[in-house]
């Protein structure tokens, strides 16, 4: 007895088929991402301390760096590496792949340097440090203010503009980015304490709170003295009293003067000169610190007008004229 035999051939369902071949291009695309160097829009970062992985990614895609999260974030997963990203700066000195960027931030630690820009400082003083500092990039390097200005996206004259603070870098980094995080960090606290002042304050605009911050900073380091000389300049500013502040003399002056300031000087007009002109001089005179600025916008309720130095940092603070005379000249004796 013959028996049939019957041959029986599977065939795949089409819907399997495509799905192979929509994983085969999304598996070459992804690829592709891979190992394509990025179109980078900045080749400095910074990572923040205690990000999760999605917020590192998203920091670096706000950066410039990535142009989007979620292929990154991947990324790190696949390769066990969801927790691995180091906090820090880092400099890229040419293109990279995002497989080559999973390693950097995750096995390299970025060798740090540090500038530190001191209350009181000039941006003149700002400027000639920056441009000392061998491991920047000097792109502002015959560059005047104004362009250094423009170039950050500001405007206007730099000085008191930029926020005096220890600033990390690393080699390779481009001076004008240093500059920018200085002048977005005054900018942020000036808009934070501008927003908490005090109720009817002599100004027409934070622009002027920082000038009198930039005063205060020049006139005392003494921190229990700043709100009481800021109630001081206050009170002059309200009853339309000459400032008479000496380090705006000084500073008016430029470069003629030479360490001591003679009583012909106070008569010499200037824009800045406070003993010849009312008000606020027209630009800050200095980098406050954030002290300065909150003594500014906080001042000491006072009925003082007047101060003189006692000579160790702190000062002498007087209603009347009498007052004030009466204490310069105990004060100008003690030291003669």
């Amino acid at each position: 007895m013959k028996y049939k035999t019957h041959r029986y051939t599977r065939r795949l369902h089409p819907g399997y088929v495509t799905l192979f071949l929509l994983g085969l291009v999304s598996a070459a695309w992804y690829l592709d991402y891979l190992f394509t160097p990025l179109p980078l829009l900045h080749k400095v970062f910074v990572l923040k301390h205690n990000s999760t992985l999605k917020e590192v990614s998203e920091q670096m895609v706000k950066q410039g760096v990535l142009p989007d999260a979620w292929r990154f974030t991947l990324l790190m997963r696949l390769q066990g590496r969801a927790g691995a990203a180091k906090a820090g700066n880092f400099v890229l000195n040419g293109p990279v792949t995002p497989w080559r960027l999973s390693s950097i931030i995750s096995e390299l630690d970025p060798k740090e340097h540090t500038v530190r820009v001191i209350d009181g400082w000039t941006f003149q003083q700002m400027r000639a440090l920056v441009d000392s500092e061998p491991d920047l990039v000097h792109e502002t390097l015959g560059m005047n203010n104004s362009q250094i200005m423009q170039s950050i996206g500001a405007s206007g004259s730099p000085e008191g503009e930029f926020m005096p603070d220890a600033y990390h870098y690393l080699s390779g980094m481009n001076d004008l980015d240093l500059y920018k995080r200085a002048w977005s960090e005054m900018q942020g606290e000036l808009a934070a304490d501008w927003a908490k002042r005090e109720p009817r304050l002599p100004y027409k605009s934070s622009y002027d709170a920082l000038i009198m911050a930039s005063l205060i900073e020049k006139e005392t380091a003494n921190a229990a003295e700043r709100p009481v000389i800021a109630g001081v300049f206050i009170n002059r500013l309200r009853l339309n009293m000459k400032l008479q502040t000496d380090p705006t003399v000084i500073y008016g002056m430029g470069s003629s003067y030479h360490g001591t300031l003679q009583r012909s000087d106070l008569q010499k007009d200037t824009p800045y000169n406070t003993y010849t002109r009312y008000g606020l001089p027209p630009t800050p005179i200095a980098l406050p610190c954030r002290e300065a600025i909150i003594a500014a916008l906080h001042p000491a309720k006072t009925d003082d007008l007047y101060f003189v130095s006692r000579g160790n940092g702190t000062h002498q603070f007087s209603r009347t004229l009498s007052g004030q005379i009466a204490a310069i000249n105990h004060y100008e004796k003690d030291h003669n």
